[in-house]
């Protein structure tokens, strides 16, 4: 097979995602009036454990703008306070923490749509979709020999898309809503009507018991010290929270092997400033 056709674009111009969801939840919710929000806030915060924490960060985020909401939590992978707590103290007073939601605000702030549920699908257009899923569908397919079409981002169905109201994009939580009833005149409706299955990292059945040797053995102590990007004694604890069954922190720790062995490919074995490899050296 030489050429493929991708489905690219078809949830961030028509919904898709868990934040449009969340995005459509909060449209209902900020309609209620603040005083009750407070309210609810406030009988929260005498409550323990996880589901009491859960409730209070919930109850939070609905007292916040729109903006602030999304751009701090619900369009990123990590939560804020672990983001600071695993940097090194060096990294953590240098780092501009808050890059990202800053870059989400610009994004926000650029779109024209008046109703915030386009504004996150337009930072959703312009950041996730341009700069991660066409860059990396790009690049792994070329390594491949394989061409990668995108039919939903021809730019007629892009500019189609941008006229069309929430309304024919997201009915109620049922997400791609016009794509949906166009489906249903050409395909069965276990498939029109399929719920979205979305292409997740197994991490769950890597991260496991059995690779715990390998991830520490990458992870090793003396390795991140000698780096000195993140807090050692942190990651210790979140390896121990994770093979220890008392939290799930795949996520994080796939990110940080991620990053040791990008280091270790292109930072530590970078060739020396005006060396030129040989050509044997590039094979």
């Amino acid at each position: 097979m030489t050429v493929s056709l991708s489905g690219l674009g078809g949830d961030e111009l028509f919904t898709g995602y868990p934040s449009h969801i969340a995005a459509q939840r909060f449209h209902y919710i900020d309609r209620l009036p603040r005083c009750l929000l407070r309210s609810l806030r406030a009988l929260a915060a005498n409550g323990k454990g996880s589901r009491a924490r859960r409730a209070r960060r919930f109850l939070d985020a609905t007292l916040m703008t729109p903006e602030t909401r999304f751009a701090s939590r619900y369009l990123q992978a990590t939560d804020e306070r672990d983001r600071a707590g695993i940097l090194s103290q060096e990294l953590r007073e240098s780092a501009n923490q808050s890059a990202a939601t800053e870059y989400l605000m610009e994004l926000f702030q650029a779109a024209n749509s008046k109703d915030f549920r386009g504004r996150v699908l337009y930072a959703d257009q312009k950041g996730y979709l341009a700069n991660e899923l066409l860059r990396t569908t790009d690049s792994m397919s070329m390594a491949h020999s394989l061409e990668v079409r995108t039919p939903f981002l021809d730019y007629r169905v892009v500019e189609l898309a941008a006229r069309m109201p929430m309304s024919m994009k997201m009915r109620g939580f049922t997400t791609k809503y016009a794509i949906r009833k166009l489906a249903e005149r050409l395909l069965p409706a276990e498939i029109s009507r399929r719920p979205k299955s979305g292409f997740n990292v197994p991490l769950a059945n890597w991260i496991t018991p059995a690779s715990e040797t390998f991830v520490r053995d990458l992870l090793a102590p003396d390795t991140l010290k000698r780096r000195g990007y993140f807090d050692v004694a942190r990651v210790a604890i979140m390896l121990d929270e994770h093979f220890l069954g008392r939290a799930n922190r795949s996520q994080w720790i796939m990110m940080l092997l991620t990053f040791e062995v990008w280091h270790r490919q292109f930072i530590d074995r970078a060739p020396a400033a005006g060396h030129r490899p040989s050509a044997m050296a590039i094979a």
